[in-house]
C-alpha cells in the first residue's frame, strides 16, 4: 500500500480503545459526584449495534463522547463523511466522522430513555492534547484536558435528579449488557 493511502479502521480503533480507557479514568477522577460515566455503551441500530465510546450522565445534560487517540494532524470538517489523521510517520488513517454518527446515537438513546428530550443530549469528540487540527472547527471538538471543564460549564442548571440519573444508568447498563451478549452470540 502506498505510504499516504488511508489505512483501514481497525488501526484507528486500536488506539481509540486505549483513548477510551484513559479518558474514562480521567473523567471519573475529575468530575464531581453528580456525574456518572459509562464506557462502551451499545445501542440498537439497523443491521446491528452502535457503540458510544463514553456517556456522561450529568444533572442537566447527557454527553456522548467519541474518543480519538491518534497522535497526528486531523483533517476534515463537521459535515464531511470521514476524517483522516496523518500520523508522524506519514501514514494516513481514515475513520467515519463521529459528529455525523451522533444524531443516530442520540435518537436511539432518546427513545430508549423515553423521558429524556433530544435537547438534553450533547455530542462531543475528544482528541489527545498533542493532536493538531486542519479544518476541524467545531465547538464539539475538544482536547481531552478541556473536556472536564466543558462538561462542568455546561451543567449549571439541574434538569435531572440523582435518582433519575441512577435510573438512566441502570437502564443503559442492562440494555448494553443484553446487546453485548446478543452481539457476541452472533459473531462467535
Amino acid at each position: 500500500m502506498p505510504k499516504n493511502a488511508p489505512s483501514k479502521q481497525p488501526h484507528a480503533s486500536l488506539y481509540s480503545d486505549v483513548a477510551i480507557e484513559c479518558l474514562y479514568a480521567h473523567l471519573r477522577l475529575h468530575l464531581g459526584h453528580h456525574f456518572r460515566v459509562l464506557r462502551s455503551i451499545l445501542t440498537p441500530a439497523i443491521g446491528g449495534v452502535r457503540r458510544i465510546d463514553l456517556l456522561v450522565l450529568g444533572p442537566s445534560r447527557i454527553f456522548l463522547v467519541s474518543a480519538t487517540g491518534l497522535d497526528g494532524v486531523y483533517l476534515g470538517s463537521a459535515r464531511s463523511r470521514q476524517w483522516t489523521c496523518e500520523l508522524d510517520n506519514g501514514e494516513i488513517v481514515a475513520f467515519p466522522n463521529p459528529l455525523r454518527e451522533s444524531p443516530r446515537q442520540i435518537k436511539c438513546l432518546s427513545s430508549d430513555l423515553s423521558v429524556v428530550p433530544k435537547e438534553s443530549f450533547r455530542a462531543l469528540v475528544s482528541f489527545p492534547d498533542f493532536a493538531t487540527f486542519d479544518g476541524l472547527h467545531s465547538s464539539s471538538c475538544l482536547y481531552g484536558s478541556e473536556l472536564v471543564q466543558y462538561i462542568i460549564d455546561h451543567s449549571s442548571e439541574q434538569v435531572f435528579t440523582q435518582l433519575q440519573i441512577q435510573a438512566f444508568m441502570e437502564r443503559l447498563e442492562s440494555t448494553s449488557s443484553y446487546l453485548r451478549s446478543a452481539y457476541s452470540l452472533r459473531h462467535v
